[in-house]
């Protein structure tokens, strides 16, 4: 974007993450204007803008700051955090499918150079022996080489490592709105919509939070007290 233009649907944080439960159509940007001039902004279903759905629209700002405090308070849960940074750990062990190779071949090569010398020490030696140690030496030095590059373009964190970056999410500044936007991309899903709840699916294993209309619409976090239709 050129720096004087601005899109009115960036301002939408749950923009591709919030749907319909009704009919599973995706919920956007929707602004009215009061009386007095006053510009209130909600979600509203896009089938509902076609009227081909009569979910109702929900408030942008309450929505938004709703589901930040949810995720925020499942953040703050310490058995969250060691759960998912187990998780975590686990999946970037799986996804490097050259490393556990490496390590393999390092591994076998060892066992080779074990046996050579075991012979060579119960007195079984030649030069063919020896030639083979030195190769097999060559080799796992090439491949441990190998090895110190892949974890350096693919960095295996530890555990801990993992818990503190994600304990690090409880500092975000969520009262500004990229603060905001970090939280959602990193840890929200989706977002599906009915008349009587929401069903909140987190980035992390499939966790899902069903919450209450009656919640949400007795929060008073932020609410911009939009006027009644």
């Amino acid at each position: 974007h050129a720096p004087a233009r601005h899109t009115a649907d960036e301002d939408y944080l749950l923009t591709n993450k919030l749907f319909c439960a009704k009919c599973g159509a995706m919920m956007v940007a929707q602004a009215g204007t009061g009386k007095k001039g006053n510009v209130y902004r909600y979600y509203a279903c896009v089938q509902q803008k076609k009227h081909k759905c009569d979910k109702k629209m929900l408030p942008k700002e309450k929505l938004e700051n709703f589901i930040i405090y949810k995720t925020m308070e499942f953040l703050n849960d310490d058995k969250t955090i060691e759960r998912l940074s187990k998780m975590l750990y686990d999946l970037q062990r799986q996804e490097s499918t050259l490393l556990p190779r490496l390590l393999q071949q390092v591994k076998d090569k060892d066992k080779e150079i074990e046996n050579i010398v075991n012979a060579i020490q119960k007195g079984v030696s030649s030069e063919a022996l020896l030639k083979r140690l030195t190769k097999l030496e060559e080799e796992k030095s090439e491949i441990n080489v190998a090895i110190a590059k892949e974890q350096i373009q693919n960095p295996i964190f530890t555990q801990d490592q993992i818990a503190m970056f994600l304990c690090n999410f409880r500092k975000i500044d969520i009262s500004k709105k990229d603060g905001k936007r970090k939280i959602i991309d990193t840890f929200i899903n989706a977002i599906y919509m009915s008349d009587d709840d929401l069903k909140i699916i987190y980035n992390s294993n499939g966790k899902e939070e069903t919450i209450t209309l009656e919640e949400l619409e007795s929060s008073t976090l932020f609410s911009n007290g939009a006027p009644q239709k």
